[in-house]
């Protein structure tokens, strides 16, 4: 029959005055199902002021179609379908908006551990720079020339004029001075600290 059922005579006759714009008709249809809708929709949403907006923009979609209305067919059927509908897409539309505010977040969040891993990179290589100026003369010569210059442990040898032998003690001996300086003065977290210590200290033999 559409829309589940026959309407009554009295509401027969209220949409028809609808369909001619009567707005008393519309007032009283309005306040017949405002309260089958409103609980209707909460039973989804959960919310109070979404509810009452899906009440709302029912009765805006039935004002504006009002002139294709068939007052044969149930107008309480009419209104189930037009709210439902409309609470579909309410809830669609929220689970697009939450996935939107986890994505935002997620983002945040991952922008903010960069900002902190670069700050912390930052105070070990100030942190590093300070454990190099503290070496003794020697073994600063010999890690400056390895990590700086980018000789070899020969070519060091050569240019000072000492075994390779003793360039490899010194650079052993520099990486543990420095590692231990790191780890005296660094406030940062120890994993972070290793990664370092690879990335920066791996070429001392």
């Amino acid at each position: 029959m559409g829309y589940h059922k026959v309407n009554s005579e009295n509401e027969i006759t209220l949409v028809q005055e609808l369909k001619t714009g009567n707005e008393t008709a519309f007032k009283k249809l309005f306040h017949k199902y405002y309260h089958k809708i409103f609980f209707y929709a909460l039973s989804y949403l959960k919310i109070k002021e979404d509810a009452e907006e899906i009440v709302h923009d029912t009765f805006v979609q039935i004002w504006n179609t009002k002139n294709g209305l068939d007052d044969q067919k149930s107008f309480e059927g009419y209104v189930r379908i037009i709210s439902r509908n409309l609470i579909y897409n309410q809830i669609k539309k929220k689970s697009y908006h939450q996935l939107y505010l986890d994505y935002v977040k997620a983002k945040k969040e991952e922008a903010s551990c960069n900002t902190e891993e670069q700050i912390n990179f930052a105070e070990l290589k100030q942190l590093t720079n300070e454990a190099f100026e503290n070496l003794p003369p020697r073994r600063k010569e010999i890690y400056r020339l390895s990590r700086i210059e980018g000789l070899s442990h020969q070519e060091i040898a050569q240019t000072l004029g000492i075994t390779v032998n003793t360039v490899k003690d010194q650079m052993s001996k520099a990486l543990t001075d420095i590692r231990k300086y790191l780890t005296k003065s660094a406030h940062v977290p120890h994993g972070l600290l290793f990664l370092f210590l690879i990335k920066f200290l791996k070429n001392f033999f």
